[in-house]
């Protein structure tokens, strides 16, 4: 077969992929995706945690608009993060 995968567009040239009858690679098919656990369960997680270093998250900022976000939320959930900037 040649091509690409139907979901993620992967090309066939790649090593060692499949496709299903549909066209979807074994990549995709292998993709467990998790599931939600929402905001409340969340902050569970990040207050039942040790205090005990100095930084609680480490965080690659890029300046994008996901990574921006992603250290925002760590700021409004109380995380001490410590920032890696990338160039």
């Amino acid at each position: 077969m040649t091509g690409r995968c139907t979901r993620c567009l992967m090309p066939s040239t790649y090593p060692d992929i499949s496709f299903d009858a549909d066209g979807v690679c074994n990549h995709c098919l292998g993709y467990v995706r998790p599931e939600p656990i929402g905001e409340d369960r969340l902050l569970q997680i990040i207050h039942a945690k040790p205090r005990g270093e100095q930084y609680d998250v480490v965080l690659g900022i890029s300046g994008g608009k996901d990574s921006c976000y992603v250290a925002y939320l760590a700021r409004k959930f109380g995380l001490r993060a410590l920032a890696a900037v990338s160039y």
